[in-house]
């Protein structure tokens, strides 16, 4: 089995959920924000269940779902459970979302879930957490703070910190067989003019 770059990069990305995004506010207590903003809201992320994502990666790792089949598998996962609160939002009128914004992997490039700025009743927040359509609620403020380390991630993704793509790697070990062919040429040519 071939482990470019790209499968790699999915690997990590379904090991690490949208949870990532908050291992910075983890001193932060999660349902007090004092007076700073959105003191009276809360911080919900939606995810896809990570039972769910790990099966992705154990069938990757195991050959048995290529890298484009797992992220349409892992797409879905997150389509359904950010559906799957917006119908539950929708049904339920002590429930509002008052903002929202997708959580993405590093790159920007990958949706792994969705952030929402709530406002409520606490029997109707708990219960979105209990029911699983929410995996974690924080304090308002955390919204922001996540937004911010989110842009801070994407911002330090340089063109040149990229992985290079199959065709690039291809193209590198072509260069570098041929070097060693020629190097290998030499010494042999080296080693036939001392021997005479």
């Amino acid at each position: 089995m071939v482990d470019t770059p790209n499968r790699r990069r999915f690997l990590q990305l379904t090991g690490a959920s949208a949870t990532a995004a908050v291992a910075g506010c983890a001193d932060l207590n999660p349902m007090s924000d004092g007076d700073g903003p959105h003191a009276d809201k809360v911080t919900a992320i939606v995810e896809p269940n990570r039972e769910a994502m790990q099966e992705i990666q154990e069938d990757v790792m195991a050959g048995e779902m290529d890298q484009m089949e797992a992220e349409q598998e892992l797409e879905t996962l997150v389509d359904d459970a950010i559906t799957s609160f917006e119908d539950r939002e929708a049904d339920d009128d002590e429930l509002i979302v008052e903002e929202s914004e997708s959580l993405t992997d590093q790159t920007g490039q990958m949706e792994m879930g969705m952030l929402y700025l709530l406002d409520g009743e606490p029997a109707s927040l708990i219960d979105a957490l209990m029911n699983g359509t929410v995996s974690q609620l924080h304090g308002g403020a955390t919204y922001e703070t996540i937004l911010e380390q989110q842009q801070a991630a994407e911002e330090q993704q340089s063109p040149g910190s990229e992985q290079p793509d199959e065709e690039e790697l291809e193209e590198i070990e072509e260069e570098l067989e041929g070097e060693l062919e020629e190097q290998e040429e030499t010494e042999d040519d080296a080693d036939e003019d001392s021997d005479e």
